[in-house]
């Protein structure tokens, strides 16, 4: 419980100087308002951080984590990794030529379409 009360404080002092930082005098200049109210917010982000105490990771980033040091470790694996994604086989390659070969079917397509309304229209005007 002192341990609680000493951090509780020392939290309490350090947001008291953080407050004395804020300029009070809305007439300053833009500047020094801005770095003023960015002191202020680095205090007070510190001290709401030390209030919270230690960031909890949740599991998607723990498991990010986890994955990135263990590729990190394995040159072969990593290799091979960067192989695989560049490969004819991969996921986003394969996207990535079926969009194009769609966009390509569809101007096709398209330029049938204008032939075939300027055919009609050329016949119509005669």
């Amino acid at each position: 419980a002192s341990v609680q009360a000493a951090t509780t404080g020392k939290a309490v002092e350090e947001t008291a100087a953080a407050a004395a930082t804020i300029p009070t005098n809305p007439a300053a200049s833009g500047s020094q308002a801005a770095k003023g109210s960015t002191a202020a917010k680095s205090s007070l982000d510190n001290v709401l951080e030390q209030i919270s105490g230690p960031k909890k990771l949740n599991t998607v980033e723990k498991t990010s984590s986890d994955w990135e040091s263990f590729k990190g470790t394995d040159k072969q694996l990593q290799d091979e990794l960067e192989r695989t994604a560049q490969s004819k086989n991969a996921y986003l390659v394969k996207q990535d030529f079926l969009t194009r070969v769609d966009q390509r079917k569809f101007e096709l397509e398209k330029e049938e379409r204008d032939r075939e309304r300027a055919r009609r229209a050329a016949a119509s005007g005669k």
